[in-house]
């Protein structure tokens, strides 16, 4: 399933038991794969992006589209929103329920190839925005909601929340959105 939003477009593709996203930007005429989430394997103890396993393509109230989903592993319930918004963009909106503390809660994207991503501290002293560049041209911008982060390596982006051990509230949400610069 996909979802398209001025020159962004989100696939859903089940692989294995989950669904894996990838982001696509819409390049002189051509969609070009941006971002792909990274699921990693059972041997962290943890998942690097939601485990997704149940997934649906409405329209929302707002005559806009959404893509949201249900999944679990272990002791924790996940969902997802991943909605077109009124510019041109989309909002992802992400929610963990769990029993017992994991080690670490957010959503892993591997960043394509023809891609690279800059910091940019010039909207926010904090790190709550990435630039996304192709072809030396700032294309894409990424920005997170706090208390979400972002954690930034070679060619991962990952947005994650602060986990405080058993301090951690049962449900932990957290909110990032893409659009076109």
């Amino acid at each position: 399933m996909e979802l398209t939003s001025g020159i962004i477009k989100v696939q859903a593709e089940l692989v294995g038991d989950r669904f894996a996203f990838t982001v696509l930007a819409n390049c002189d005429g051509e969609w070009t794969p941006v971002l792909v989430s990274e699921n990693g394997d059972e041997s962290r103890g943890y998942p690097l992006s939601p485990p997704i396993q149940q997934a649906v393509l409405e329209w929302l109230p707002t005559n806009l589209a959404a893509i949201l989903g249900v999944g679990m592993a272990g002791d924790g319930h996940w969902s997802i929103s991943i909605a077109e918004n009124h510019t041109g963009g989309v909002d992802l909106d992400v929610a963990c329920r769990w029993k017992s503390p994991m080690a670490w809660l957010g959503s892993t994207w591997r960043i394509e190839q023809a891609w690279r991503m800059t910091a940019n501290q010039e909207h926010s002293p904090a790190l709550s925005c990435v630039d996304l560049v192709s072809g030396g041209v700032t294309k894409l911008r990424l920005k997170v909601a706090p208390p979400a982060r972002f954690e930034l390596a070679d060619a991962i982006v990952a947005v994650s929340v602060p986990t405080l051990g058993s301090h951690t509230p049962p449900t932990v949400r957290w909110k990032f959105s893409l659009h076109a610069v």
